[in-house]
């Protein structure tokens, strides 16, 4: 019963760590909530009484090494060398992204935020009508 509780305990935390809350302010004081999810790189949030869903994306950047390595052995009066080299390259995750959205009624908004990597993000959104807000994580 326990192994049971404790699965289901580290299924629950590893959901909750692919989502979270968002808070959206507009500059003339409307404050709205939503969510998002690292799944599916989709999110809603209602403000001034539109549902606004959408998706996002996060930057990459590219990171490449080089390393080079010599090893010398000596025994007596014998020694022997050894020089490895190689090369590696891997695209991560950028700390910036950028969002599309938009409600039932056709406007949208478009935003763009910058993260830490641990679920925390700021930024700000522009929508259709020109209005600035700003959003956050809530987490």
């Amino acid at each position: 019963m326990s192994k049971k509780l404790f699965i289901a305990s580290g299924l629950s935390l590893l959901l909750a760590a692919c989502g979270g809350k968002l808070m959206i302010a507009s500059n003339d004081g409307h404050v709205g909530f939503g969510s998002y999810d690292q799944m599916s790189h989709t999110l809603t949030f209602n403000i001034n009484g539109k549902t606004f869903k959408g998706t996002f994306v996060r930057g990459a950047a590219s990171a490449q090494t080089f390393s080079t390595g010599t090893a010398v052995a000596t025994s007596g009066t014998r020694s022997a060398t050894a020089t490895a080299s190689g090369n590696s390259f891997g695209i991560i995750h950028g700390p910036n992204g950028r969002a599309m959205l938009v409600s039932d009624d056709g406007d949208s908004m478009t935003c763009e935020y910058t993260t830490d990597g641990l679920g925390h993000a700021v930024g700000t959104c522009l929508d259709n009508k020109g209005i600035q807000y700003n959003l956050s994580t809530t987490n």
